[in-house]
Formats: C-alpha cells, sequence, structure tokens
C-alpha cells in the first residue's frame, strides 16, 4: 500500500489599488504532517498595490486521495478594520460556497459567538479554488471590510480604516428589547445627520448584519472615520432574554 502524502496548500493575499485582492495559490506534497509548516513555494511573490492594506500568507495541509493531482480548497480574504487583510484557508471537499457558508453561520444558536461569526466572514468573502501540485494560481478575489459587531449598549464602535467609498458592514444582537443601530462620520459636530442608510431597527432577538457606505461627498478621502452605535430600544427586566 503506498504511504499517505500530504497536500499543501499556500496562498498569500495582497490588496490592489482597487480595494479587491489579489491571490496567489500554490501547491506542494509532503511526506507527513509533521513537514507541511515548512513548505514553501519556490516563488510565491504578488505585487502589492495597495499603501493602506498588509498582506496574508496562509498555508493549509490535508491528506492527499491517491491518484490526485489537484483539489478544492476555498480562501476567505477580508479587510481588518486596521488594514492587514485577514486569509482563511480550508479544505472544501464538501462543496460548500460562501453561499452555504453563511447558511451555516446564520444557523448557530442566538448569541455573541453567531455575531462574531458573522463579522468575521461577511458575505462574498468565500472563493472557490482548486490549486494542482506544482502549478501558480492567481486570481482577483473579493475583499470585503469585516464586520463591526455592535452590542446594544450605546457604547460606539470606532472604525478609520479604508476608503469613503468602501462598502462596510456592522452586525448587532437586538437583545430581549430589540435595538436601533445607528452610524454617523467623525467627528460627531451639532447636526450632523446619521450616515446614508441609519438607522437601523433591529427586532427583539434579532441579529442583523447591514452593508453600508459612507457619505458620497467623503468617496475620495482615504482614512475616513466613523462611529456605529447600537442602542436597545427600551429598558428590559433582569429575567428578560433570548
Amino acid at each position: 500500500m503506498d504511504a499517505i502524502q500530504w497536500f499543501v496548500a499556500w496562498a498569500a493575499a495582497m490588496a490592489d489599488a482597487s480595494g479587491a485582492a489579489t491571490l496567489r495559490v500554490e501547491a506542494g506534497l509532503v511526506d507527513a504532517d509533521a513537514d507541511c509548516p515548512h513548505w514553501r513555494p519556490k516563488d510565491g511573490g504578488v505585487a502589492h498595490e495597495d499603501p493602506l492594506s498588509e498582506p496574508a500568507v496562509r498555508l493549509s495541509c490535508a491528506p492527499k486521495p491517491p491518484g490526485v493531482h489537484c483539489m478544492d480548497w476555498r480562501a476567505s480574504v477580508v479587510r481588518d478594520a486596521g488594514g492587514a487583510l485577514l486569509l482563511d484557508l480550508e479544505t472544501a471537499e464538501d462543496g460548500v460556497d460562501d453561499d452555504g457558508l453563511q447558511r451555516l453561520a446564520w444557523a448557530m444558536e442566538y448569541g455573541d459567538e453567531r455575531a462574531t461569526v458573522l463579522a468575521r466572514w461577511p458575505e462574498r468573502s468565500w472563493t472557490g479554488i482548486r490549486p494542482c501540485v506544482g502549478e501558480a494560481l492567481e486570481l482577483s478575489v473579493p475583499a470585503p471590510h469585516r464586520c463591526l459587531v455592535a452590542h446594544a449598549d450605546g457604547k460606539p464602535v470606532p472604525d478609520a480604516f479604508g476608503r469613503g467609498s468602501e462598502v462596510r458592514c456592522a452586525v448587532v444582537n437586538g437583545g430581549p428589547a430589540g435595538a436601533v443601530l445607528n452610524g454617523y462620520a467623525t467627528p460627531v459636530r451639532d447636526g450632523d445627520a446619521p450616515l446614508p442608510g441609519f438607522p437601523v431597527q433591529v427586532g427583539a432577538c434579532e441579529t442583523a448584519r447591514v452593508e453600508y457606505r459612507l457619505a458620497t461627498e467623503r468617496n475620495r478621502e482615504w482614512h475616513v472615520a466613523h462611529l456605529v452605535t447600537a442602542t436597545a430600544v427600551r429598558a428590559f427586566l433582569p429575567t428578560e432574554g433570548c
């Protein structure tokens, strides 16, 4: 019987000047899983074009079925609030795409963990790829912003990274009283109106994930700052819960 080999997938993500990302994927083989972390491609360079973003590299490994030269994987590329790209890489033999992963996240039990997963996996973050041993794959992929998680306690959540034209995202749990989600450009001045698309009403014990843009007149700005705040609709008793 042939010894089991391990299929190593290496990926590098770097943002381009348009706000999307270039994903370079290479694959190789090693004889034991202990060798996986030490595998590196011969040339893993990707042109880094966006001065606002830091690139990300991820390596993943899985047993290689006999006779297989290429394997299905999926990669998630997300922009963090500080500018760095976040990259996840995992096998996709289950055939689940971005829509399927979104459904899995929404099917989680209501609570902070579900909100965190929904924020870490914004829509369109996952891309299916099929690297082959000894070959390099390079493609342009979406790189949505990681969603802000706002709690209905009135404490503002700041976000200062990126361009005014980019789509942003926020996740909020309504809690037992429901919540109102609002967003403001900063610094906030007297008379300033909420950002376009706000306020957002969230039902009691419901979760909302909302995409929004900043004001049109700020589309050309970089490092646009804004605040997202969620407040409870009404006071609730300690005995109430979701």
